[in-house]
């Protein structure tokens, strides 16, 4: 079985920088893009993508949006998301809700602040069972 990836979708550099170098020395090969339209295209070019670490708050492409593109073309249904926000997971799942997209594809939720190495340690488990 190939390696599974991590694709880290944040529009903040120094997060996708410290989380690529916490994956990295888990061996977890990682991607990056600063949008969801960005994450988009890696998906498509990448099939070994198993997670994704996804900020809600971004320019040209939320994470809201991201989710809901996902799941009303059905693409990718292997891809387990894990969303980073500053918003509390209350006010994510109305907005979902009001979108009428499921979010069951949503495996955890961590408000920021947050620490980093619960998230990478509980990804590092599921990366490793795929």
């Amino acid at each position: 079985m190939a390696n599974q990836e991590v694709l880290i979708v944040d529009d903040d550099m120094v997060t996708r920088l410290i989380l690529r170098k916490m994956f990295n020395a888990k061996e977890i090969v990682t991607h990056e893009a600063e949008n969801g339209k960005q994450a988009l295209d890696v998906l498509e070019k990448q099939s070994n993508i198993s997670c994704v670490v996804l900020d809600l708050n971004m320019p040209v492409m939320d994470g809201y949006s991201f989710i809901e593109h996902l799941s009303t073309e059905s693409l990718h249904e292997e891809v387990k998301i894990y969303i980073i926000s500053g918003n509390p997971q209350t006010s994510f799942k109305a907005k979902m809700n009001d979108r009428n997209v499921d979010i069951n594809r949503v495996i955890d939720y961590y408000q920021k602040p947050f620490t980093m190495t619960d998230l990478v340690e509980r990804i590092n488990i599921v990366v490793q069972q795929s």
